[in-house]
C-alpha cells in the first residue's frame, strides 16, 4: 500500500493523496504521513540515481535521430512559505514531421550548476549525444544555455 501512497502524495497535495488512499484503499493516513513517506521515497530515488553503480544499469532508451532538450523552471511554495524554483528538463524524439514524441522528464529544485551535473543521469539514459541532430527551444533566462551546453553544446537553439 505504500507504493500508492507515495504515487498519490507524488503527484497532488498531500492532504489529496490522504483522501484518496481512504477512498481507494479503505486506509485512514495522515498528510503528515503522506509527506513524510513521499519526502522520504524521493530521497531514496535521489541517492539511487546519483548511485554510479545503479546509473549503469538503468534502462537505456534506444538512439533517436533527432532529439528536442527543453528547460524551463518554475517557482514552487514549499512548505516552510518560501519560494523556489524547480528546474526540468525535458527530452523528447522529435518526428519526420516534426512533432515530438517520447517526452521524459528530470526535476530538481537546485542551482543551475548542480542541475547541470545532476541532469547528466538522463541525458545517458535518453542517449542524447548519440543522436544525430539536437534542438534546444527554451526561453531566454541566463541559466539555461550553461545547461544546454553540458547536456549537448551543439544543440541548434
Amino acid at each position: 500500500m505504500e507504493l500508492y501512497l507515495v504515487d498519490f502524495g507524488g503527484g497532488e497535495p498531500f492532504g489529496e493523496a490522504s483522501k484518496k488512499m481512504a477512498l481507494h484503499h479503505q486506509i485512514q493516513v495522515s498528510k503528515e504521513s503522506v509527506r513524510r513517506k513521499t519526502e522520504r521515497a524521493g530521497e531514496v530515488y535521489e541517492r539511487l540515481q546519483a548511485d554510479e553503480d545503479i546509473q549503469g544499469q538503468l534502462s537505456v532508451a534506444s538512439v533517436c535521430e533527432r532529439v528536442m532538450l527543453s528547460l524551463d523552471a518554475a517557482k514552487v511554495k514549499t512548505t516552510t512559505g518560501e519560494w523556489r524554483d524547480v528546474k526540468t528538463l525535458t527530452i523528447a524524439e522529435v518526428e519526420p514531421q516534426g512533432e515530438t514524441d517520447q517526452n521524459s522528464y528530470f526535476s530538481r529544485m537546485c542551482e543551475y550548476q548542480v542541475f547541470a551535473k545532476q541532469v547528466q543521469i538522463e541525458v545517458q539514459r535518453r542517449q542524447v549525444r548519440q543522436s544525430s541532430q539536437a534542438c534546444a527551444v527554451n526561453d531566454g533566462a541566463d541559466w539555461i544555455p550553461p545547461v544546454i551546453d553540458a547536456c549537448r553544446p551543439d544543440a541548434l537553439r
